[in-house]
């Protein structure tokens, strides 16, 4: 599975102590993702192996692959997160921020994103 593009809408909650803004998020994720899955079999088959031959038939070998994907495929999930606003002056803070994101399984195949952001903000 290859994430192509996602976005999130969250909900962030925090409680102000002293210069520090400590804070928790969550939400909903979405996204488009490109998805591949194969398989292949192989092995070797005896088609006669219960005719009464004096010598023992002989084996074929075989081989199957299969592939189905998807292009751009809507993908859903949830999200969770937290971080810390620090006011420096008084109309400048610095946040440092984690967000976990986990989409839904997909053919069963499972996609999570971590990210950590950091920033500089001025406040009007």
């Amino acid at each position: 599975m290859r994430i192509t593009d996602y976005g999130t809408l969250r909900a962030r909650a925090g409680y102000e102590v002293g210069n520090f803004l400590p804070f928790a998020m969550i939400g909903a994720a979405f996204g488009r993702a490109n998805i591949v899955r194969s398989a292949t079999a192989s092995g070797q088959e005896n088609p006669n192996a219960v005719c009464p031959s004096p010598r023992p038939p002989p084996c074929t070998p075989f081989i199957f692959s299969e592939s189905d994907g998807k292009t751009g495929a809507f993908i859903y999930g949830w999200m969770l997160g937290g971080g810390l606003e620090i006011m420096v002056m008084p109309q400048v803070f610095l946040r440092g921020e984690y967000e976990y994101v986990a989409f839904s399984p997909v053919w069963s195949i499972k996609a999570n994103i971590q990210t950590v952001r950091m920033g500089v903000g001025y406040k009007f």
